[in-house]
């Protein structure tokens, strides 16, 4: 289970880096847009391209919240089968205690 987590934290952390580059490419191209329009010449390439990092910028916040609710779900399954294993350890030294006063009895 821990290396699943470390691999969801390494993905989310991959995923918040592409993230900010789509962020800057967006930026930047809008930048470009905004000078071409001053100059009253905006290429469709520019705009079509400006959708589809908006579409990019979308569907990557979408999977690293995908993501963020997955590592959430395995950490806190984590804990649950640590207080589990805990439980279960403490269980087995009171029933070897009882039997241990079972016995002195």
């Amino acid at each position: 289970m821990t290396d699943n987590i470390q691999d969801m934290q390494r993905r989310s952390g991959d995923l918040a880096a592409r993230r900010t580059r789509y962020e800057r490419d967006l930026n930047e191209l809008t930048m470009r847009i905004s000078s071409a329009m001053i100059a009253d010449e905006v290429p469709q390439a520019l705009l079509d391209q400006q959708q589809s990092i908006q579409a990019l910028l979308g569907a990557c916040t979408l999977a690293e919240a995908s993501l963020q609710r997955a590592l959430s779900d395995a950490e806190a399954a984590r804990s649950a089968q640590a207080i589990e294993e805990s439980r279960a350890a403490h269980v087995a030294a009171l029933s070897r205690r009882g039997g241990v006063l079972a016995e002195v009895l």
